[in-house]
């Protein structure tokens, strides 16, 4: 594996100094590539590891993929396709479809991301699913599919507004 330079700079043009012998900003990736790139307490690297194994052997197992695909219809998949008259009228005729992902089961993509983290859960032997959520929807998501599974749920809400009132 070659090694690769970088250069960190303040003004974000990544330009590398004249001397790069005198450089104090200089990375060397292969010390990232000795540590996986991953940058976690220590108390969390055990965890991880059990989580990175267990989806690597899940994705090689099409038991995996035909458990996750025996939900497709709890998850509204495949998403419908509908024709957009009007707006293929304005757009001069080009044939416009529109991709339905508002009907899906809690009216967003995120049911398949929460869907895949709860299967892979489960089958880790999990028992409870922790999210952390902005605007809302990924909680509302990982919430409905917990409680579809009888799997205990903690969501944390962080607010992208300071001011909001909860």
């Amino acid at each position: 594996m070659s090694s690769t330079t970088i250069y960190l700079s303040n003004d974000g043009a990544n330009d590398a100094p004249e001397d790069t012998d005198k450089a104090t900003n200089a990375i060397d990736t292969t010390q990232l590539r000795a540590f996986r790139e991953q940058y976690v307490p220590t108390s969390l690297t055990e965890g991880l590891t059990e989580l990175e194994n267990g989806f690597e052997a899940a994705n090689a197992d099409p038991t995996f993929w035909a458990e996750i695909k025996s939900y497709a219809t709890y998850a509204n998949r495949p998403s419908t396709l509908h024709p957009a008259p009007r707006l293929t009228a304005h757009a001069g005729g080009a044939r416009i479809w529109l991709k339905r992902e508002d009907l899906n089961h809690t009216g967003s993509h995120k049911i398949n991301n929460g869907l895949g983290q709860i299967v892979l859960a489960r089958r880790l032997g999990k028992t409870s699913i922790i999210a952390e959520t902005g605007a809302g929807q990924h909680g509302v998501a990982t919430a409905t599919l917990c409680a579809q599974f009888g799997t205990k749920c903690t969501i944390f809400w962080a607010p992208r507004t300071l001011n909001a009132k909860i």
